[in-house]
């Protein structure tokens, strides 16, 4: 099944291509990461959403897309804020250069070892050791636990 007919479809209908997929071909990889490029670069908090959305699910598919292109992912995942995947993945999804280093460092907690934040947890984050009052409304998976550590 080819991947251009679902480039307009709805997300959910590219999501389960991702996953129903036994591999990626290089052509649909690439469709997927410009997808997920002019998502990022719309800059709509619905697009950061579809583009976030898509990320994950290659993330949980990793292995049905070609080693070669890993750096392009490392790059999404990356431009989202998702420091803690490139963390969790760091054998698969490495960061290259020392620019990569600094940026990714800026995310790690400053009380956990080895723990890194994703963009919005570091917001808050900073917000708390400024010792101002938050409320923060988040799903179950944002991670409100690790900013309470």
């Amino acid at each position: 099944m080819a991947y251009a007919k679902y480039v307009g479809d709805s997300m959910e209908k590219i999501l389960e291509f991702i996953e129903l997929q036994d591999t990626i071909s290089y052509n649909q990889n690439f469709e997927l990461a410009l997808k997920c490029s002019r998502l990022i670069v719309n800059g709509t908090e619905n697009d950061l959403v579809m583009a976030r959305r898509i990320i994950i699910r290659v993330l949980d598919e990793l292995k049905k897309i070609p080693k070669e292109t890993y750096d392009i992912w490392a790059d999404l995942v990356e431009a989202v804020g998702f420091y803690p995947y490139l963390e969790k993945n760091k054998s698969l999804l490495e960061q290259n250069s020392l620019a990569d280093e600094i940026r990714m460092q800026s995310y790690r907690s400053d009380y956990l070892d080895d723990k890194y934040m994703h963009i919005k947890q570091k917001e808050l984050s900073d917000l708390l050791k400024s010792e101002v009052n938050v409320v923060a409304s988040a799903p179950t998976s944002f991670g409100k636990s690790l900013l309470i550590e």
